[in-house]
């Protein structure tokens, strides 16, 4: 098989298993807040269609709802995402995605858990 039919199927491969951070695996993601200096009025919007210009990168701020897909300056997604005392990541995906990681706003962690026996 040639390399050229290798990178498609190691493309799909990354698709259908999703992707992975450095924070481990019990890190959850969640929708932060729109920063408050945030401004998204001329940043274009992309997709798979609609590439963005030289020097912009495609991403999708996961805010609630998601703004986005918007094509934004390399490195600008965190500061424009409001995460609290949580970390902002940057997800690889197409788009890029800016979520917040821990638990979601308002939740400690002490919830219920089952145990999935009756």
């Amino acid at each position: 098989m040639t390399s050229t039919r290798l990178l498609p199927i190691i493309g799909a491969l990354a698709l259908l298993f999703g992707c992975t951070d450095d924070a481990g695996e019990d890190t959850q993601t969640h929708a932060g807040e729109l920063s408050e200096d945030a401004n998204l009025d001329d940043a274009p919007p992309c997709d798979a269609e609609t590439q963005c210009p030289d020097g912009l990168e495609c991403l999708v701020i996961r805010t609630d709802p998601a703004i986005g897909p918007l094509c934004l300056e390399p490195g600008t997604g965190c500061d424009v995402l409001d995460c609290g005392d949580d970390d902002c990541l940057l997800l690889e995906s197409y788009p890029a995605q800016v979520a917040c990681a821990g638990p979601p706003a308002g939740d400690d962690g002490d919830g219920p858990v089952s145990s999935g026996v009756r």
